[in-house]
């Protein structure tokens, strides 16, 4: 775990659902690029669990319909 607040790119990759479980345990993630992956609602889900993550870019997503953006709406720290 890094002990500073970081910023996480994935975007482009083949990035799904059981890979967010992995990225919300990471405590001092503050910002998470996930444009152009096939994350759904349910991975949306796993980063409502990341208290210092503010910035989260979703650009592109297919898979975000409205289940995701109920669980977005959940994270009141986000700022963009």
């Amino acid at each position: 775990q890094p002990e500073e607040p970081f910023y996480l790119m994935l975007a482009y990759e083949d990035i799904k659902d059981p890979l967010m479980k992995e990225v919300a345990s990471l405590k001092k993630l503050q910002a998470l690029g996930l444009n152009t992956t096939k994350v759904t609602h349910v991975g949306i889900a796993e980063l409502t669990k990341c208290p210092s993550l503010t910035i989260l870019d979703l650009n592109n997503c297919s898979e975000i319909k409205d289940p995701a953006t109920r669980e977005i709406a959940k994270m009141k720290q986000l700022t963009s």
